[in-house]
Parts: C-alpha cells; sequence; structure tokens
C-alpha cells in the first residue's frame, strides 16, 4: 500500500462528524502542497478526539500551523511578527516513503499524539473541544514514551496520552535524574561561562560530518549547519567538541548565543537541574526579573508557565498541576530557564 493510499484510508476512517461542533482555524505556513495532504489526515484524527472541527486556512486562522523544518530555518523575530497574538504550533508533516507499513503507522501516530500536546495547552482550544472533559480523565492519563506508540501485540495502541501524570508526586522518591556525562558537563560550563563572559575562547562542537557549530561569544553569535541545528532544536540531541579543522559550511545559519543556550537547556531536561538542590521538586523558584520568554519561545504552556512565575516563586511541583505538563516538559523548560539566569532556585525551606 502507497502511503498516499495509506493516509486516505485513515483520514476517511478517522473523519470527525462535524454536526454542531465548534470550528478551530489553523493558518499554515512553510508548507507544500504534498505537505498540506499528509497533515490533513493529522488533523481529522486530533479533531475527532478534542470533538471540535480543525480547518486550514492559507489567509487566516486562530493558530498558526508551521512545518518544523521550515521553521528551523527562519529568524524567530518573522515568526512573531507573522502569529503576532496568535499561538503556534509546530509539526513534522515530511512524508516516510519507503519504510514498512507498520513504521509508517507508528510515525502517524507519534505525529497525532504531538499535535494534540501542543494543541491542548491553548485556551482557544480547550474552551471549544467538547471532548475536553474525557480528555482529563484517567484514560488520557496512561503514560507512554513516543517511540512505544503502538503496543505490538496487545491490540490497544494508546493513542493521544496527554503526558500529564498525577500521581509523580507519590513516586518521586524513585525518580533518579542522571548527571551529564563528562565531555557534555564540560560544553555546558564553557556555554554557560561564556555567556557571562565574552572572552572566552570560540567552541567548535557538532554531531559528525556536517553539522557544526561555531560558538563565538565575543559576537554573542552561534554558525551551524542546517543538519546541527535540526539535531539540536528538533531532536533535543547534545552536541560533542568538533574535531580540529571542523568548521561550519556555506549553508550555516546563524543564532543568538542566548537562543543557542535555551536550546540547549531544553535538550538537557532530562538531566540533573543546574544547582539542583535537595528535593528540589518542592524547593521554590523565582524569576529574576522581567523573564521576557517570547523571546526563547511561543509555546503556550512555556507561556503559562512564565506568567505564573511572574506572579511570584512557585515550586516545580505547583508549576506542573498549574500548565497540566509532562514532567519531562517541566524539567526542559526549568533546565533553559536556568541555563539562562531567567530562574534560581530559593532558599531551601526548613526541614
Amino acid at each position: 500500500m502507497s502511503l498516499e493510499s495509506l493516509l486516505n484510508a485513515l483520514r476517511h476512517r478517522l473523519a470527525p462528524r462535524r454536526g454542531g461542533q465548534a470550528q478551530v482555524r489553523l493558518q499554515y505556513l512553510g508548507m507544500s502542497d504534498a505537505d498540506l495532504q499528509a497533515l490533513r489526515p493529522l488533523l481529522d484524527g486530533v479533531a475527532r478526539h478534542l470533538g471540535l472541527t480543525l480547518a486550514l486556512d492559507a489567509g487566516a486562522g486562530d493558530i498558526v500551523v508551521v512545518e518544523r523544518g521550515f521553521a528551523s530555518h527562519v529568524s524567530r523575530q518573522v515568526l512573531q511578527a507573522y502569529c503576532e497574538d496568535r499561538p503556534m504550533v509546530a509539526i513534522d508533516v515530511s512524508e516516510a516513503t519507503g519504510h514498512p507499513l507498520e513504521v509508517m503507522l507508528e510515525r502517524f501516530e507519534e505525529r497525532q499524539q504531538d499535535l494534540l500536546r501542543q494543541l491542548r495547552e491553548i485556551p482557544l482550544v480547550r474552551q471549544r473541544a467538547s471532548r475536553w472533559g474525557t480528555l482529563d480523565g484517567p484514560q488520557a492519563d496512561a503514560r507512554t514514551e513516543p517511540s512505544a506508540a503502538v503496543r505490538r501485540g496487545s491490540g490497544q495502541p494508546t493513542l493521544f496520552e496527554s503526558g500529564f501524570d498525577p500521581s509523580f508526586d507519590s513516586r518521586l522518591d524513585e525518580e533518579d535524574l542522571p548527571a551529564l556525562i563528562a565531555g557534555h558537563r564540560q560544553l555546558v560550563d564553557n556555554m554557560l561561562r561564556g555567556l557571562a563572559d565574552p572572552t572566552q575562547p570560540r567552541l567548535w562542537l557538532g554531531y559528525g560530518p556536517g553539522a557544526c557549530l561555531e560558538v563565538d561569544f565575543e559576537a554573542a553569535l552561534v554558525r551551524m549547519d542546517p543538519a546541527a541545528e535540526q539535531q539540536l532544536r528538533i531532536a533535543g540531541e547534545l552536541p560533542s567538541r568538533a574535531p580540529p579543522g571542523a568548521v561550519p559550511g556555506p549553508r550555516a545559519v546563524e543564532r543568538a548565543l542566548d537562543q543557542t543556550v535555551w536550546d540547549l537547556g531544553l535538550a538537557c531536561g532530562g538531566y540533573r537541574l543546574l544547582r539542583q538542590p535537595h528535593d528540589w521538586w518542592h524547593v521554590p523558584l523565582v524569576a529574576g526579573g522581567e523573564m521576557a520568554l517570547e523571546r526563547y519561545s511561543r509555546m503556550p504552556r512555556h507561556l503559562a508557565l512564565a506568567r505564573r512565575l511572574q506572579r511570584g516563586p512557585a515550586t516545580p511541583s505547583a508549576l506542573r498541576r498549574h500548565a497540566l505538563i509532562s514532567v519531562n516538559e517541566l524539567r526542559a523548560f526549568v533546565q533553559a530557564c536556568l541555563f539562562l539566569g531567567l530562574l534560581d532556585w530559593d532558599d531551601a525551606p526548613a526541614r
């Protein structure tokens, strides 16, 4: 079965019933005709689960949906100007041609989960979704890793989990965050030192041939090959020291140093947090002034967390419940804010 016929079959099977449903318009950006053809069946499944109609529009919309590859090559300022005050979601819709049918189905499901996780954080979607109450129920709290989206042999694919785990607090003692390996720890130390001291020497990092980053602390800029940008910003992979003589190629793009440190912080979310105190889950985090998070992220859940922290100190436990996000997402957000000095730990309460 071809990918096109597979997607058409899925679209027909998952098409939502539109009678009497509220509508949310999505204005697409950076998508080809093939991208739109792949996006429509994804939207149908998500719309059916939310209980609303998701309509694509080229000229206007309540939410902007952008292709991830396109977004990684457009400056943040241009995206902000395009979105104005509207929320934005990003999705990878490149075709998985040439792969076995099972792989294509897994990828399709992972993308639906990814899109639903982003849309469910947007207040407008929460207001209009007729099935929102069922999404907050026990069935929606089942957790799976994205790579295990289809349970082979179980007959029960775990679609559209929220990632919010209401029982995490009771299992906190079992959580053991790993520390960065020595090479990555040194890389992070060098980046944070250079962020504060522009006299630090340049760094050359990378992911292999054709995926190099050059960090210029004096200019507060990072030049990176598109493949390196993809690995850091989309895949969330940490780079390593580049071998001598490795430099970005002629197609390299530039990003501000602080924005790259934000990306690095997100990629380090699964590791021990910067200056992590004992009982970190219940130690308040304090904003170091105006957070101005829009420079780094326009994700609705990130902005909601920043607004909460601007009102006063909050523990990671309280932040997780406030934004209804997964622990992994919260760690990534906190780590990135700690890296940039947007947040810091308050003195641990007396025990």
